[in-house]
This record gives structure tokens, sequence and C-alpha cells, in this order.
């Protein structure tokens, strides 16, 4: 995995959203905790979509 603009799309939305709500996205320091956390929100997200779609 590479960075690039989409790592700081993701970032830039992360930081609109923490401004917004003025709490933390993602409370952790442990690698494999962050990730669980990122792939509970895509997945979210994911089906808010496919419900909205479908």
């Amino acid at each position: 995995l590479g960075w690039g603009p989409p790592c700081d799309m993701w970032s830039v939305g992360c930081i609109v959203v923490e401004l917004y709500t003025g709490k933390c996205l993602f409370q952790t320091h442990e690698n494999l905790e962050h990730l669980a956390m990122i792939e509970k929100i895509i997945a979210a997200v994911g089906q808010n979509i496919i419900k909205r779609v479908g």
C-alpha cells in the first residue's frame, strides 16, 4: 500500500468529522483496533449507500 491523494482525502474527512462533532473519531493507540474501527465505519457507509440505491 502506498500513500497518495486518497489517503489525504480520508484524513481530511476524518478531521472534518472531528471538527463537526467535537469528538475524536478513532480513540485508540493500537494498530489492529484502529484498522477494525476503520473497517466498521466503511462497512456502515457502504450499507447505507446500498439501502439508498436499492
